[in-house]
């Protein structure tokens, strides 16, 4: 299985100016592919420390995903880090994205400084998916096994949502033509009438069954009760579910009435449910 790293570069998230919408956009589509997340860091506009967190990053995940720190600013040095990181002698222009620079500031009415331009020279170690939604190129990086010991592809994205969510299908395109990928499958059960603590002691003895790669959640709310989800990574969808169904089949007897849903649901839509299913 195919494990990812998400990390999020800028001050600006460090400070809570603006909060990170990117890192669940990105990491719902690798889970629908197939792709763990094992990850999610945020850390500031240093240079030593992106190079330190994106190295670590690397030497324990197979994809790496950055979002952010790739504007035409001075406080932007991502692209600086991962020029050092990939050991890059120089950069080089990349003519799709500097049209694109055109076409966007034209189109806003706005000229094209040197600033701009610049946003479309990259490490000559990257190839680039061009940006249709804004200045600064896509950039992905490819290290060979020999330097982390396995194969990792870096992904730079953009930080602005807008950009870096618009980039997520081409990311994805690119994630399954280089990698093996299985399956991943959660299902949920929704239990009212207990507390988490009350709960877990009920149900010790059917957790304590389940296969060692079955793995339970406990996710409580007050509104709508704890919701037990159960997880398989790796294999087939089809297996999966069968397995988790069979588990939850055995939860029945033990918890009774208490389960109100066998999805992730809310009390309100299954009881409106029940209703408008007896006229």
């Amino acid at each position: 299985m195919a494990n990812a790293s998400i990390c999020t570069i800028g001050d600006e998230i460090l400070i809570g100016q603006i909060v990170d919408t990117n890192s669940s956009h990105i990491s719902c589509a690798l889970e629908e592919i197939g792709v763990k997340v094992t990850r999610m860091l945020s850390f500031g506009d240093d240079h030593d420390e992106i190079v330190k967190n994106l190295t670590n990053e690397l030497t324990h995940n197979d994809i790496v995903i950055t979002t952010g720190g790739l504007g035409p600013t001075k406080d932007d040095i991502t692209k600086a880090a991962l020029a050092e990181i990939s050991g890059s002698k120089g950069y080089v222009t990349h003519n799709g994205q500097l049209k694109m620079v055109h076409e966007i500031l034209h189109a806003r009415g706005l000229d094209v400084l040197d600033i701009n331009k610049a946003q479309a020279l990259v490490p000559d170690t990257c190839e680039v998916i061009v940006n249709h939604l804004g200045t600064a190129p896509i950039m992905v990086f490819r290290f060979p096994r020999e330097r982390f010991g396995h194969a990792v592809t870096l992904y730079a994205l953009p930080g602005v949502p807008f950009e870096a969510i618009g980039a997520i299908p081409d990311i994805i395109k690119d994630v399954k033509e280089h990698n093996a990928l299985t399956d991943i499958f959660h299902k949920c059960v929704m239990v009212f009438g207990m507390a988490e603590s009350a709960l877990s002691k009920e149900i010790e003895s059917w957790e304590d069954s389940l296969p060692k790669d079955m793995h339970l959640a406990y996710l409580p709310n007050p509104l709508t009760g704890v919701r037990l989800r159960l997880s398989i990574y790796g294999g087939s969808k089809e297996e999966e579910e069968r397995r988790i169904d069979d588990a939850f089949a055995r939860l029945k007897p033990i918890l009774g009435d208490k389960i109100y849903s066998y999805k992730d649901d809310t009390l309100e839509n299954a009881v409106g449910s029940l209703l408008r299913g007896t006229g």
